[in-house]
């Protein structure tokens, strides 16, 4: 088997795509094959390394919660997500097509669940299966979910024994001087 013919096998031989590419006296042309197959089977390998990574990083959270003790509410999608954040409501409504499990993750995934008046009733639901307080599991981490208001006293009050997330870190000082007049 020649070099020739073993590209050709690796890249097919029906489209032909021919770059150009200049340089200061001479121009060299570069000819690159494309095959659908391996186009489809890098894609197909990036989707299954990004799938494990999500899934290894679900079950090392889920472990962990299990150790803390309270209920426990599994989510595909971390609620903190920039993912969720923009496309909440359509994961939502993908998510009540499933079983109870997801039909619950699809409320508490919805941006401000716990503050709109309108979705009382799914609150009230949520918090009567669950308790005043239970975790969220999802591959981006554990929340904390709590509905009593002396465990938020106690938790607000002691905040250095429960680290919050790097977003919600101090924000740093402006690099502009303040002026004021």
């Amino acid at each position: 088997m020649t070099a020739n013919s073993s590209v050709s096998s690796l890249f097919g031989s029906r489209r032909l795509r021919c770059f150009r590419v200049l340089r200061p006296r001479y121009s060299v042309a570069i000819k690159i094959r494309f095959n659908a197959m391996g186009v489809f089977s890098l894609l197909l390998t990036c989707l299954s390394l990004l799938g494990s990574f999500q899934l290894i990083s679900f079950l090392k959270n889920y472990h962990t919660a299990r150790a803390i003790g309270l209920p426990i509410v599994t989510s595909p999608v971390s609620p903190n997500s920039t993912l969720c954040m923009i496309f909440g409501t359509e994961i939502a409504q993908i998510l009540r097509l499933f079983p109870e499990p997801l039909k619950t993750c699809a409320s508490i995934i919805t941006l401000g669940w716990q503050y709109d008046d309108a979705r009382k009733p799914v609150r009230d639901r949520v918090h009567t299966r669950y308790g005043s307080a239970f975790l969220v599991v999802s591959p981006g981490g554990i929340d904390a979910i709590i509905s009593d208001p002396t465990a938020i006293h106690e938790v607000l009050k002691r905040a250095n024994h429960f680290p919050k997330p790097s977003m919600y870190s101090k924000s740093k000082p402006c690099p502009v001087e303040r002026i004021d007049s």
